[in-house]
This record gives C-alpha cells, sequence and structure tokens, in this order.
C-alpha cells in the first residue's frame, strides 16, 4: 500500500501544476510552532498585520510565505495537511503584490456597519464562502490569484477554487494513497 510520501508527492504535483508562483497564507494562530516554521525558514514571508496592530499580534497573525518545491518547510506543512494550518495559492505575483491584496480581504463589514476580521486564509472559512460568493466578492477575493487549494473537510482531497467567467469552480482532488491513482472529482457547475 502507498505510503504517506505518496500523499505528499500527489498534493505537491497539483499545488505546482500552475507555472506560476506558489504561495501559503499560514494561520500562525492555529499553532505555536507556525510562527517559529516561518521565521526559521529563511523564505520570503510577510505578515497581514502591520504596525502596532502587526507587533502585538506577530506571534498569531496570518502570514503570506513565497513556497519553492524544494522548500524544507514543506515537510512541516503536509505533517499538518487536516489541522487548518492555511491555504495555498498561486499567482503570477510576487510576495508584495500578493500581501498587498490579500489584506484587502482581513476585515469586512457586517450588516450593522460594525467592521469585523475575515479568516479567509483558513481552510473551513474559505471552502465555505467560495462556494455562496456573488461574482463581485469572488473578484475581489481572487484579485490576481489564479487558484486557491486547500485541504477538504476529508484530508484525503484538497479543494481547489478557480476563477472562470466571474464565479468561482470547485474540484476536489483525491490526494491520499488508494490502490488507484490520484483522480479529480469535478463538479461541473460554477459556484453562484
Amino acid at each position: 500500500m502507498p505510503s504517506s510520501v505518496d500523499t505528499a508527492s500527489h498534493l505537491l504535483d497539483l499545488v505546482y501544476t500552475e507555472h506560476q508562483q506558489v504561495f501559503a497564507l499560514l494561520d500562525a494562530a492555529r499553532d505555536p510552532r507556525i510562527f517559529e516554521l516561518i521565521r526559521g525558514s529563511n523564505l520570503p514571508h510577510a505578515s497581514l498585520f502591520e504596525g502596532r496592530e502587526g507587533q502585538y499580534l506577530e506571534r498569531v497573525a496570518p502570514y503570506v510565505i513565497a513556497l519553492p518545491r524544494e522548500a524544507p518547510l514543506w515537510a512541516d506543512l503536509l505533517g499538518a495537511w487536516g489541522q487548518s494550518w492555511g491555504i495555498y495559492l498561486n499567482a503570477p505575483a510576487d510576495i508584495l503584490m500578493v500581501r498587498d491584496h490579500v489584506r484587502k480581504n482581513l476585515k469586512i463589514e457586517a450588516p450593522n456597519g460594525a467592521e469585523l476580521y475575515f479568516r479567509f486564509y483558513d481552510p473551513r472559512v474559505l471552502r465555505s464562502f467560495l462556494v455562496v460568493c456573488t461574482a463581485e466578492e469572488c473578484a475581489e477575493v481572487f484579485g490576481p490569484v489564479s487558484r486557491f487549494i486547500m485541504e477538504s473537510e476529508d484530508p484525503a482531497f484538497a479543494v481547489e477554487f478557480q476563477r472562470t467567467t466571474g464565479m468561482a469552480t470547485r474540484q476536489l482532488v483525491r490526494i491520499s494513497p488508494m490502490d488507484m491513482p490520484t483522480a479529480r472529482y469535478p463538479n461541473p457547475e460554477a459556484v453562484p
């Protein structure tokens, strides 16, 4: 039977199928190890928080980090698959452009006018939001991002969202080993 090495290989193959830079948005509030792993990685990274807020919340902030395929950090990220540490994305942009874009999604306005944090970098939040967002919201969330990849409710699968014709399309991809090869299970409907 195939090992967890096969799962890691399938996930990396999925993340690197686009010919674009790969980034992770990691939520350091999920596990204290995340902040230390990011800082020790020597990879380009940036907090989504800035100023006094960024200093005060440095150890629990969301971070964007550029991830080359050979980065040793992948071993830890793959080991935490299923623990909602963050999401992965492809973009034809540099880290500062990605950071500037995703920062725009940090806060949303509630119906009563209150400003709230939007934890879109949590895979449980983003995969629920993208299936119900409007075309306008989809455009705001995606911006320069060509696709988002995150764990499914079942960690044997990854969920891939791409923006097509203004809407987010969802595809479930098996990444865990089975007696059959990795398969894609497309959802043919564009999600409204």
